[in-house]
């Protein structure tokens, strides 16, 4: 290609604008840590059984506007997908938070609290989505402290 031709496209920029900032309360005990995929990561120092409890944050950029009842079914399929069973939901002003059990194949059941908040902004919506991930045998532990970290979230578009 022709560099007289070419234009550039940036991210940040004019039709690619930045991601939305994101923010957790992150009590004593927990450390940051970074997981293809995710835009920010914290888990536990301790683990259990071999597996530290984690939280993730992603975000999917969709074009358009999407709904949020659109954006939840695309969160319950993929639970559907991995063979989980929803325990509980609820929706606020801010977003859907929503309880789940899976099955791991080394560590056996997994529970895992989901926070999705949508922004919209310029044309496209971004899917911000929390999963806390602990095993069934740490609930005791640290299971309020992932709903505490989960349910912390704060979004914005940049």
């Amino acid at each position: 290609m022709s560099t007289a031709a070419a234009r550039r496209l940036s991210m940040p920029g004019e039709e690619f604008p930045s991601l939305p900032s994101v923010s957790l309360d992150v009590p004593e005990g927990w450390e940051s840590f970074v997981w293809a995929g995710a835009v920010l990561g914290v888990k536990h120092r301790v683990s259990t059984g071999g597996f530290a409890p984690n939280v993730l944050v992603t975000i999917e950029r969709w074009p358009g506007e999407i709904s949020d009842d659109d954006a939840e079914q695309v969160l319950r399929q993929r639970i559907q997908a991995a063979r989980g069973k929803e325990l509980d939901s609820s929706r606020d002003a801010e977003g859907l938070s929503l309880g789940a059990e899976q099955r791991h194949p080394q560590h056996g059941t997994m529970l895992v609290r989901y926070r999705q908040q949508i922004v919209r902004h310029r044309g496209m919506t971004d899917a911000i989505t929390v999963i806390g991930t602990f095993t069934k045998l740490q609930q005791d532990g640290v299971g309020e402290e992932i709903r505490g970290i989960v349910d912390s979230l704060r979004a914005s578009a940049s």
